[in-house]
């Protein structure tokens, strides 16, 4: 006999009719003599199957599919009904048919089709487009019921298996940052110190509260640093809902605070930690320049300048008038010692 594990629990993941058979536990410790505890292990008929995904085929949107079929046909004398039922909070029948063929779902916006008449050929199945996904519910788990009689007319109810269908995009839309200053669109990224920015970014974020992240922005200020949350305050709007993603607008403020360097911005959703682990991810960068002659006169209050200019004005004044005064007393002087010459000569 084989030890299938050593384990005080064994697992069978996957159970098949050659699982069926007597099992047995032995417990030791090296005192006295073991005693063996024997479990017979039975494998029912299953009578129901279940497959699906979520994804696309032959070149179609993606949607989920769930298909439902008999595997025991051979012990059907008839199918009285076949059922597709979503597994959420409150377990909701989502598709069924019966023996006369009618088609019921409970919500609109199914592509369902299926038959049961002939047991050996029963199938039911459900598509659900992209653009009509209803997000977190849809991605559930979903399993199927079988109700008929058997060849002797006995009751037959069995329940598959639970197939789990899983919501595993990560956004991968998001725009261009674009910048603004004082309501204008600029396209040059070259801007002198001291200049304040609104950068705006869109794209999708996951649509359900417990996966929803808001679009992030980053930041690294020369060539060798790194990049860092912004950790400042960012306006972050809805903008629509599709499918099971939100369209986010996010914009943020910022004031170029160094000369002559390099300041990168990247904004992204669907991201883990670190920054720029995102899925749809945007990036950009501006260079800073030393302020113009134009900026420093903005920065300089206007009062200082207008005492400064008429200091200067009055200086040069009294300059002016001190040597007016100094060349008329000289001229003067000169004159009257040529005619106190002239009287001599005489």
């Amino acid at each position: 006999m084989a030890v299938l594990s050593n384990s005080p629990v064994y697992v069978i993941p996957v159970i098949q009719r050659s699982s069926a058979g007597v099992y047995k536990c032995i417990l030791t410790n090296g005192f006295g003599s073991s005693v063996p505890a024997l479990v017979k292990l039975n494998i029912l008929d299953s009578y129901v199957n279940i497959e699906g995904f979520y994804g696309s085929s032959n070149g179609e949107q993606k949607k989920i599919y769930v298909k439902c079929s008999i595997t025991n046909q051979v012990k059907f004398r008839a199918l009285t009904s076949l059922e597709i039922i979503q597994r959420s909070t409150h377990t909701n029948i989502v598709v069924t048919i019966n023996k006369a063929g009618n088609l019921w779902t409970n919500r609109q916006n199914y592509y369902i089709t299926g038959s049961i008449s002939n047991p050996a050929f029963a199938f039911l199945e459900l598509s659900i487009s992209n653009n009509n996904l209803m997000c977190p519910g849809d991605f559930t788990e979903y399993f199927c019921r079988c109700v008929g009689v058997d060849k002797s007319s006995s009751p037959i109810i069995d329940e598959s298996k639970l197939l789990h269908i899983e919501f595993d995009e990560s956004p991968k839309y998001m725009s261009d940052i674009l910048m603004n200053i004082k309501g204008q669109r600029i396209i040059n990224h070259t801007l002198e110190y001291g200049t304040t920015i609104e950068l705006v970014c869109e794209g999708d974020v996951t649509m359900w509260d417990s996966q929803l992240q808001n679009i992030r922005w980053c930041l690294k200020i020369g060539s060798f640093g790194t990049f860092t949350p912004w950790l400042a305050h960012t306006n972050t709007t809805n903008i629509t809902s599709k499918s099971c993603y939100k369209m986010q607008r996010s914009t943020i403020i910022y004031n170029v605070e160094i000369v002559n360097g390099t300041i990168e911005f990247l904004c992204e959703s669907g991201y883990k930690t670190m920054c720029g682990t995102g899925s749809a991810i945007s990036h950009m960068s501006i260079k800073s320049a030393e302020p113009t002659q134009s900026l420093f006169h903005e920065r300089i209050s206007p009062f200082p300048l207008f005492y400064i200019s008429l200091s200067m004005l009055i200086t040069s004044v009294a300059v002016l008038i001190g040597i007016t005064t100094t060349c008329v007393i000289k001229w003067k002087t000169l004159r009257d010692l040529r005619q106190a010459h002239k009287i001599e000569t005489k």
